[in-house]
């Protein structure tokens, strides 16, 4: 859902039909802080605890979550295969180097037991 133009107490408080100063009432401030209230959350810099407070005087509760843009164990998938490709490739230049080869299959054997192995480890997150 997106943010209305002028923020969500904004939008609430006119939706409401409440002046400004009855929302400054309410919180216990100036309607001038109120005003400030309303800017700071449209510039993204609102703490949570005055948003929190701003939706119970507007007769709400505050909902705030962190949505994956993907499943989680699609996330985890990925960044399991960045960390085992870099791994291999270290490990097929330092081959490379010595003159070692390993046949592909027993190499992509490998590489899919390094992704479940990896998927459940700390390491998945380590630079």
């Amino acid at each position: 859902m997106d943010t209305p133009n002028k923020g969500w107490i904004y939008a609430l408080r006119r939706a409401l039909l409440m002046p400004r100063s009855t929302l400054a009432s309410r919180l216990g401030i100036s309607g001038q802080a109120v005003a400030q209230l309303e800017r700071s959350e449209l510039d993204g810099r609102i703490r949570l605890d005055s948003l929190r407070r701003a939706a119970e005087a507007l007769d709400c509760h505050l909902v705030y979550a962190l949505v994956p843009n993907d499943t989680l164990e699609a996330v985890v998938d990925r960044r399991a295969r960045v960390v085992v490709d870099r791994d291999l490739q270290r490990t097929r230049h330092t081959m490379a180097i010595e003159d070692q080869t390993v046949d592909d299959a027993l190499a992509e054997l490998l590489a899919e037991e390094m992704l479940e192995t990896t998927k459940r480890s700390s390491a998945l997150w380590r630079e």
